[in-house]
């Protein structure tokens, strides 16, 4: 007897899930990378405007504490007694803020190329009287 063979039905409907979960597979992967990269930029961006915001706010600092020094210096040379100045400055605190009699202060740590205290008070105030 000749055997009759029945068309195997499942392997087209194999490759057809398998083609189908490719293309979905290779789409996914296109959308992911592409998010990936926009996101990449996006945070770029965002740091780059961060650090713009931070060099700005550090050159307003510095700008600020150099008119302080400059008007300091200005009032010490009206003044011209050093001593009157800082005991003036240490009654109202402003410069020096409160004075406590029972405490030490620890010495304050200097920046590198920066005075401070009653240094920064006479160069500012000879350099001031120079010009």
């Amino acid at each position: 007897m000749e055997e009759k063979r029945k068309p195997n039905k499942r392997i087209p409907l194999f490759l057809s899930i398998v083609i189908v979960f490719c293309v979905l597979g290779g789409i996914v992967f296109y959308v992911s990378r592409k998010i990936t990269r926009e996101m990449s930029a996006a945070a770029i961006q965002n740091l780059n405007e961060n650090l713009e915001l931070i060099k700005c706010t550090i050159e307003s600092v510095y700008k600020k504490d150099a008119e302080f020094q400059r008007m300091i210096a200005q009032e010490l040379a009206v003044q011209g007694s050093l001593e009157d100045f800082v005991r003036s400055y240490q009654k109202n605190g402003l410069m020096l803020g409160p004075q406590s009699q029972d405490k030490p202060k620890a010495p304050k740590r200097r920046s590198p190329g920066r005075l401070v205290g009653r240094q920064a008070l006479v160069r500012s105030a000879r350099s001031f009287r120079l010009q």
